[in-house]
């Protein structure tokens, strides 16, 4: 017979006897501080399981080099602008690598954040300034809450932001004692791509992050619990962990383009989960660079992706006939399109409908965003749900209306699935992707 939940006090499982926790804060392995174009290295430790929900790097940033100062720490949530490229690498084989690893997660963030909940992750997100609020005659509002204000140098300010990474996407526990020393890396940006100064004259000469820690949680068990995950190997020797990652390519739209435009993205993947198109703004006057994203069409075109000749969505999204589709179907590729709740987007009217010749400003960037789900069944209790591009690379349509007047560059990111094979006995990693 079956209970209500609220009336079945059958016995519930618990935790094995001598169940114990760490929380682990890992220091940089080669230095203390960094600047400009540099590499952060964290080995993890090769031993007990990590909780992937539990990964975040918090750190100290200071500019320095001009006595006064005006001007901006680009991004919606500025925090994760320092770092361009994030990497995980097991043994001595890089397993990932997310180019555009700033622009990348403040997309992310952006459509999974709504106004409310970004006001109340300001304080450790870098949105603001130190002073607790943005400048400007608008002061900050719930609209008015990207980038950081820098007002004078040397300014120095802490941030703490969780970490999108191979590790950190996993469904179960990462068994870091069955596995090779794993390390994940980030790449540090140019003062040039993270700062915006409307004089053009007075920026900071120096970037400096230091006090960084990337902090997670390691759980142990007993002998008898780690033999029961030994015994789940499969014939070859294997236990497999579901994850996520993400591949990012870049090309770049010229000035005076028009009508149909198709460009191909060479990415092989077993799995494609979802598909996001960043339109970054290159002319002066889309001051976020790479994190606006304009439309290209000008509100007179559409959007298609193709794989393996294969639409998505069957019908091309239109900036003529519905633009509000093109929301509808970005928040599909981030859950089931009909749960409303999943759909918490930090994006306003004026920021959705900036267009290929717009301004931007700091407090308001270019939040034009493409996306599709290319799952069959949109479910994590299987593996590879996804569309393949193996024996086929990824194609984008473009349909002009109006033809462009500044570059752009357009940045496709897959969501792909990425499975995770350790080989218990001989500590040995394979990714699949």
């Amino acid at each position: 017979m079956s209970l209500p939940k609220e009336i079945n006090y059958s016995k519930q499982s618990s935790l094995p006897r001598g169940t114990s926790t760490l929380s682990a804060v890992i220091a940089p392995a080669n230095g203390s501080t960094f600047g400009e174009s540099q590499l952060i290295t964290f080995n993890l430790p090769n031993r007990s399981y990590l909780v992937p929900s539990s990964i975040y790097l918090r750190y100290k940033i200071s500019f320095t080099g001009q006595s006064t100062f005006l001007g901006y720490v680009r991004g919606s949530f500025p925090s994760y602008t320092p770092f361009v490229r994030a990497e995980t690498i097991i043994g001595s084989s890089t397993v990932e690598s997310i180019s555009n690893y700033n622009q990348l997660t403040q997309m992310l963030l952006t459509c999974k954040v709504n106004y409310g909940q970004k006001v109340g992750l300001c304080a450790n997100m870098g949105v603001g300034n130190t002073n607790g609020y943005a400048f400007g005659t608008t002061g900050f509002t719930f609209s008015n809450c990207n980038s950081h204000d820098i007002l004078a140098t040397p300014e120095t300010y802490f941030n703490s932001i969780p970490i999108n990474c191979l590790f950190a996407n996993a469904d179960t526990l990462v068994p870091l004692k069955y596995m090779p020393a794993s390390t994940i890396q980030f790449t540090t940006d140019t003062i040039a791509n993270m700062i915006y100064s409307p004089s053009g004259t007075d920026t900071p000469t120096a970037v400096t992050l230091s006090n960084l820690e990337l902090c997670m949680d390691l759980i142990d068990f007993n002998e008898e619990t780690d033999r029961a995950v030994e015994s789940m190997v499969d014939e070859r020797g294997n236990i497999m962990i579901k994850s996520q990652s993400y591949l990012s390519s870049g090309q770049t739209v010229a000035a005076a383009s028009s009508s149909s435009l198709e460009f191909i993205y060479s990415m092989r993947l077993a799995s494609i989960k979802s598909l996001y198109l960043i339109l970054a703004g290159t002319h002066a006057n889309s001051i976020n660079k790479n994190y606006d994203s304009l439309d290209i069409t000008s509100n007179n075109g559409s959007y298609q992706f193709f794989i393996a000749s294969n639409p998505y969505p069957s019908r091309a999204l239109s900036t003529v006939l519905n633009k509000a589709g093109i929301l509808s179907e970005l928040s599909a590729s981030f859950g089931p399109q009909h749960d409303l709740i999943s759909t918490n987007f930090s994006i306003n009217p004026q920021e959705f409908n900036f267009i290929n010749t717009s301004t931007t400003e700091t407090a308001l960037l270019g939040k034009f965003f493409v996306g599709v789900n290319t799952e069959k069944l949109s479910s994590n209790s299987v593996m590879l749900s996804g569309v393949s591009s193996q024996n086929s690379p990824i194609s984008l349509r473009i349909d002009l209306g109006t033809a462009t007047t500044n570059s752009q560059i357009l940045n496709l990111v897959a969501l792909f699935d990425a499975i995770i094979e350790v080989n218990v006995a001989n500590k040995q990693v394979n990714v699949l992707q």
